[in-house]
């Protein structure tokens, strides 16, 4: 009988073998418990709030872990509580509408304030008083954003706003420097007035052409009645809402240089014929209505042989330069934020003449200061305008540089100024560089302080004081000039001074509340506002002054006309309610009312 007997080595391992794995086991448990304890002493807890553009609480934000499931949602206070493992990775903030935004997981704390995605139904309008969505705006407005007239050759507002914005409608009917654009919306709607209401940084009055356009962020064009009621019957003809540039927080500070140089060159569209041409054509005009002619052959071969005359509307027109230079610095911190600007605009005008053109020079300071419930923006500008012109009439100088055949000239051999059988009393060369001119200097200063307090996060209270301080004066005269063989121009040897000033106060006093319920949405807005304004006038005209000097002697005559400060002094006032109800239900059907 063969009995097994297992291998002494066997037997001896096997105890070994289980006291290892027992051992192991052991150990195992060990770890176990370890790696537990310690998971659970790295569970950290992230808090913070999230926020909308206009600082309200965002309710149902996702806050994420980026590359994890570790997430969590906002509560009706935009506040969110999320566990993480460790202080590392990406936390992603998301919302409906608003740009998702990452943040490094570096700290306990966040404050996320989201932006509205770039969609045009997500984009924020100035409208009267406030702002709103562009999904939410009930009536016709648009929006014209800077880049739109950024770059452009342009030396005002007027211009740069020319074909940016359908049924805006810009006229430029004088190309002199310093000369006003016709501006209307959606066409001419009275006899007289046409122009639309200017407010500028919520303040009435404004002049589009003494800003300097790198200081503007945005214009919005309020197009009907709907929307421009709550500036009552002064916005019959539509409204632009003017809103400058400021800094933002957070920002480093950055300094950006804007600057053109440029040329303009006119351009006559109808050229005159040749000056025997026009003596052979004119020779033909008479004998068809029966008449004898006026030019012999020989003659007008002479003039053939001898060529055109100077007597052209090119030869009182040059090239014009025009520059245009704007500093800029930007930045803020995490309580303020500032814009400041210094602006430059030089224009020469077309015209021969004496150093004839338009200067202009603007500084602009936009400071914003947020302490808690608490906001504070100032604005501060100043303009200066500098121009110089002649003493005429752009339209009857070009008139009579075009009428005349070309078998004229402005000038003879002798230097002396002529006129002829067309122009027998005006010659327009001679007036634009020795009939005297006309020069402006004004000043403008601007300041807004606007105080807001945000009582709970629907309710706000919004105080603004704002006025205007301008200073213009001009001074002219005309100067006497005898043409050869005849005709006179001056005699009169007019002087003027011109010198105005003016002042406008805005107060304003609004009250606004904004509030969700589920899926419905109201927005209310109510306010008081005074606008007076100031001003006072007075010119003096003199005639039969000196003719070198301009000055006065004892032939000469104050006109009678001339009026001083107290027959020229006007105050007005003007005190208003004014307040908007919108509607929205779903943020799909929207209804809006408005009064003032």
């Amino acid at each position: 009988m063969n009995i097994f007997k297992p291998p002494i080595g066997l037997l001896c391992r096997v105890p070994n073998t289980l006291m290892q794995l027992g051992r192991s086991a052991g150990f195992l448990l060990l770890f176990l418990l370890v790696s537990a304890q310690t998971l659970m002493a790295q569970q950290i807890t992230v808090r913070g709030r999230v926020t909308d553009d206009k600082n309200l609480p965002v309710a149902g934000a996702t806050v994420q872990l980026k590359g994890g499931s570790t997430a969590t949602s906002t509560d009706a206070d935009g506040n969110f509580v999320l566990t993480v493992p460790e202080l590392k990775g990406t936390l992603v903030f998301s919302y409906v509408g608003y740009e998702t935004q990452e943040h490094a997981l570096n700290r306990e704390t966040f404050s996320i304030q989201l932006q509205l995605q770039g969609s045009n139904l997500g984009e924020v309008v100035v409208v009267g008083y406030g702002t709103q969505r562009k999904v939410s705006v009930t009536g016709a407005v648009d929006k014209i954003a800077a880049d739109a007239f950024e770059g452009k050759p342009v030396v005002n507002m007027s211009q740069a706003l020319q074909g940016v914005s359908p049924n805006l409608i810009i006229q430029q009917t004088n190309f002199e420097p310093g000369q006003g654009l016709n501006i209307n919306i959606r066409g001419l709607g009275t006899l007289g007035n046409n122009s639309p209401l200017v407010v500028i940084d919520g303040i009435v009055g404004g002049d589009l052409n003494l800003l300097n356009p790198n200081d503007v962020e945005s214009i919005s064009v309020l197009k009907d009645a709907g929307t421009a009621a709550i500036y009552g019957s002064r916005a019959a003809n539509g409204v632009l809402l003017v809103t400058t540039k400021k800094g933002k927080k957070n920002e480093k500070p950055s300094l950006t240089y804007n600057g053109l140089y440029g040329v303009n060159s006119p351009k006559i569209a109808a050229k005159p014929v040749d000056g025997w041409k026009n003596a052979y054509y004119k020779n033909e005009s008479l004998v068809n209505s029966g008449r004898q002619p006026l030019y012999s052959p020989s003659e007008i071969q002479e003039l053939a042989a001898r060529g055109n005359g100077t007597w052209r509307l090119s030869n009182i027109l040059h090239n014009a330069p025009q520059q245009t230079h704007s500093i800029s610095v930007r930045g803020g911190g995490a309580t303020n934020a500032y814009n400041v600007s210094f602006g430059y605009m030089d224009h020469a005008n077309n015209f021969i003449g004496d150093d004839y053109g338009w200067k202009r020079y603007n500084i602009r300071l936009n400071q914003t200061t947020e302490l808690g419930k608490f906001k504070l923006n100032t604005i501060l500008s100043y303009a200066k305008s500098i121009g110089r012109d002649h003493s005429s009439n752009a339209s009857t100088l070009i008139i009579d540089a075009s009428r005349v055949p070309l078998i004229y000239d402005f000038q003879d051999s002798l230097g002396r100024y002529l006129t002829n059988a067309v122009s027998s009393e005006f010659n327009p060369k001679a007036v634009l560089e020795k009939g005297g001119y006309r020069q402006y200097n004004n000043d403008e200063i601007f300041g807004s302080i606007t105080g807001e307090y945000a009582i709970t996060r629907d309710l706000k209270i919004r105080g603004v004081f704002g006025g205007t301080i301008r200073s213009n004066t001009s001074h002219g005269r005309r100067i006497p000039l005898s043409f050869y063989p005849g005709g006179l121009y001056g005699q009169d040897a007019e002087v003027y001074d011109d010198n105005s000033k003016s002042l406008m106060t805005n107060t304003q006093l609004l009250v606004e509340y904004n509030k969700k319920f589920d899926r419905h949405a109201l927005d209310v807005l109510v306010g008081g506002t005074n606008e007076s304004y100031t001003s006072e006038a007075s010119d003096i005209r003199k005639t039969l002054t000196d003719p070198l000097l301009g000055t006065p002697t004892t032939g000469t005559i104050v006109n009678p006309n001339s009026r001083n400060w107290l027959e020229r002094t006007t105050e007005t006032s003007l005190n208003s309610l004014l307040g908007r109800l919108g509607y929205n239900f779903d943020s799909k059907y929207f209804a809006e009312a408005s009064f003032r």
